[in-house]
């Protein structure tokens, strides 16, 4: 994504920026709409890993849905469903994320453990 060529995402033109922060520009092609995502945010290391052919379509989803909400006038039943929606959203990346259980963790430990003794085989020497 260069400033001067971007990546056409269906109605919306990616390109990335930089100003006083690096950031990413989504616009509609008519430019009559534009939002900036800043290298602080999270969504700007996630476009900048995942935009790709294959992922064209969420991005474009994702877009669109930007672009509706700033440009309607939505009344109050339509804003508690949206944050309805987005608690749950929290609530599934809560679930995500939760903490590993004792035998996860000593999985995890016991395989980057002999990782490292096989990356380092020659300089470990045991003790007889």
């Amino acid at each position: 994504m260069s400033k001067k060529k971007g990546t056409q995402v269906g109605n919306f033109m990616v390109t990335s920026e930089q100003g006083t922060f690096e950031h990413i520009k989504v616009a509609t092609v008519s430019g009559n709409w534009s939002m900036r995502i800043r290298s602080d945010m999270q969504m700007y290391h996630f476009i900048k890993q995942n935009l790709n052919e294959e992922t064209k379509a969420y991005f474009e989803s994702y877009f669109s849905i930007c672009y509706t909400n700033a440009i309607s006038v939505m009344d109050l039943p339509y804003m508690e469903q949206w944050s309805k929606a987005y608690n749950e959203l929290m609530e599934r990346s809560k679930a995500k994320d939760a903490e590993l259980t004792k035998e996860q963790d000593d999985v995890i430990l016991d395989e980057e453990r002999k990782a490292y003794e096989e990356a380092h085989k020659d300089e470990v020497k045991t003790e007889e």
